[in-house]
């Protein structure tokens, strides 16, 4: 549900990526996989997105906060996809 709604975040400032996915996970949606989802890879991922998000007191840490949990192997074998194409990488700093 993320991915399948988030704008493309690469081209997202990450106060913007924030905001956008701050506004998927408070929807009676996500509410509702949060209620009724197993205890599966997915479920717990969702969870941990939606802490994540629900802590506004940390803005400047959200993107890496969310690409860990996004990046477990676990989650992206149960996904079939990388979750890095998604969120976008920084470019690591120049040497």
């Amino acid at each position: 549900m993320l991915w399948a709604n988030l704008p493309p975040a690469s081209n997202l400032p990450d106060a913007q990526a924030v905001k956008s996915l701050r506004a998927l996970v408070r929807t009676p949606q996500v509410h509702q996989a949060l209620k009724r989802g197993n205890d599966t890879a997915l479920c717990f991922a969702l969870r941990a997105v939606n802490r994540i998000l629900s802590d506004e007191g940390q803005p400047n840490t959200t993107i890496n906060r969310l690409r860990a949990v996004l990046d477990e192997p676990e989650l992206n074998r149960a996904l079939g996809q990388n979750s890095r194409m998604i969120l976008g990488q920084k470019k690591p700093p120049a040497r």
